[in-house]
């Protein structure tokens, strides 16, 4: 995915679960436009993709979600997957400036440094705990604040497969969720049902974050 100057998105790549947001789930092999009344009619100033899910948050703070939604990874509170952008309404009242996408989980960031995570509670990648090794993963079917990071002012999320990471104002990194791999960067192989700083680095050099 990529946001264009004048706020329209564009996307490319697979499209097997509609995450490309055309309306179909035919791949395209270069760049193409989605259709700006998806957003209903609004500019895009980020984007954020997963394994087969996509969002977006719009100049005046609305989400949207589109692709698979499975594991309820669009916030919708369903389980259909949609090949248009759709607004995630349970955050209407927020202001979204940013978000990421795993595998099955989402995340979505508040322009007052609040964030949101729902979709597959596996490893607890969401932020809302997780699910015991072995046992079936349970979803959290709409965005939920994650209430472990109120007492920091996030500026920026990042989402890898099974596993989710933010940044302070302050520089500070906190990750949380699958850690078997020590993609955590707390050194030790485990997973974290709650965020835990990355330590032995300057701050400043976490600039810019990825999962």
């Amino acid at each position: 995915l990529a946001v264009a100057e004048d706020g329209s998105v564009l996307a490319w790549g697979r499209a097997s679960r509609g995450q490309l947001g055309y309306g179909d789930t035919l791949p395209r092999a270069s760049p193409t436009l989605i259709q700006k009344a998806f957003f209903k009619n609004s500019r895009v100033k980020a984007v954020w993709a997963g394994h087969s899910s996509s969002g977006a948050a719009t100049e005046d703070g609305a989400c949207f979600t589109w692709g698979d939604g499975s594991a309820f990874q669009l916030g919708t509170g369903d389980t259909k997957a949609s090949a248009i952008p759709r607004q995630v309404e349970t955050l209407s009242r927020e202001v979204i400036v940013a978000g990421a996408a795993g595998c099955r989980h989402m995340l979505a960031l508040t322009d007052c440094g609040m964030v949101f995570g729902w979709g597959s509670c596996r490893f607890g990648a969401h932020g809302g705990g997780a699910s015991a090794i072995g046992k079936p993963a349970v979803e959290v079917r709409s965005p939920a604040m994650i209430a472990s990071l109120m007492e920091h002012n996030i500026i920026e999320v990042a989402a890898g497969h099974s596993h989710s990471m933010a940044r302070t104002d302050a520089g500070v990194v906190l990750g949380w969720g699958c850690n078997l791999y020590g993609q955590l960067g707390v050194s030790r192989a485990s997973v974290s049902r709650s965020q835990g700083s990355s330590d032995g680095h300057d701050p400043g050099a976490y600039l810019p974050l990825c999962a």
